[in-house]
């Protein structure tokens, strides 16, 4: 039977079109990625589609069948990251993927290429020169008993205090983002905080300073934590504790996070009953020409939209 799915699909790489995906593409985007259990809403979808440079959200067509696609978001002129690297199952193996990458890499041009890499990929993308960059990160999911967030009365009392995001000075925040992200991009936070589903919180010093901020949104079968960043064990307790209870009972968590932040791999311990992580390797970042210095990923817990930027 596999010789038999090899011949199917040997020949398919060469009726693919590699094309911009367009907005009318959305519903069966939507569904594509869907199907292979990423989890990410239709309104992420379509935020994409309509943020990204024109004919940097790719799609592989095989007569009219989306079958693959891959975004590329251009960081600046020297740098460039990947991310929504999908192939259709049943097209694995047949040249799709092949085809996608060298578009992708047509469009990066001399840019230092950046992805986080799955953890089956890796080996493979180190083969095409790619060069580990290091973190580790892994999904999560699950249900979190607040009451483990151990936020006792001299918590409450702190001097860190958590806001909605639309009480807090957008250039304060943007700054704040840059400095966990160091590329700037204000096009798409705006866009992201602005979503119909999220809600975002701040956490603030009491002298106004941004400290941390986090964002919960829809995402099919739970609700998703994208990102959540803080720079201490206070601002990140007191923000994952407003975001949960944002989050109705009914649904569970999903979260990419990275495992080498303390405070919150504490709080999952305290949840194993109910929060897994997994798969057992990590993710790992990569790049092709530079590794990114980032001076404060320490701050990152949740990454924001899958990996479609550092962090």
């Amino acid at each position: 039977m596999s010789v038999t799915s090899t011949d199917h699909t040997k020949d398919v790489a060469s009726d693919v079109i590699i094309r911009p995906a367009k907005l009318e593409d959305l519903d069966e985007l939507y569904e594509f990625t869907d199907k292979v259990d990423w989890r990410v809403s239709k309104e992420t979808v379509k935020l994409f589609l309509e943020i990204v440079e024109d004919g940097h959200y790719l799609v592989a067509d095989l007569h009219g069948k989306i079958i693959g696609s891959r975004l590329v978001i251009i960081l600046d002129d020297k740098n460039a990251m990947f991310d929504f690297f999908i192939v259709d199952p049943k097209y694995r193996g047949s040249g799709v993927a092949k085809k996608i990458a060298a578009r992708t890499m047509e469009i990066a041009g001399d840019r230092n290429v950046m992805i986080w890499s799955v953890s089956y990929r890796i080996q493979q993308n180190l083969k095409t020169g790619m060069k580990i960059g290091g973190g580790r990160l892994h999904l999560c999911e699950g249900r979190f008993d607040i009451d483990t967030l151990r936020i006792d009365t001299t918590l409450n009392d702190s001097a860190i205090k958590v806001v909605p995001t639309n009480e807090v000075d957008f250039e304060a925040l943007l700054a704040y983002d840059t400095s966990i992200i160091v590329f700037q991009r204000e096009k798409f936070l705006k866009a992201w905080l602005a979503k119909p589903s999220a809600v975002s919180f701040a956490a603030l010093t009491d002298g106004g300073e941004v400290v941390g901020y986090g964002q919960v949104q829809d995402a099919p079968r739970s609700k998703v934590i994208s990102p959540l960043y803080a720079d201490n064990p206070a601002a990140f307790k007191l923000l994952l504790k407003a975001l949960l209870e944002s989050i109705p009972t009914e649904y569970s968590v999903y979260m990419v996070i990275n495992v080498d932040y303390g405070t919150g791999m504490e709080v999952i311990n305290r949840n194993k009953g109910t929060v897994k992580v997994f798969p057992e390797e990590p993710g790992v970042f990569m790049y092709t020409k530079r590794n990114l210095e980032m001076p404060k990923f320490g701050s990152v817990f949740a990454v924001a939209c899958v990996c479609a930027f550092p962090a």
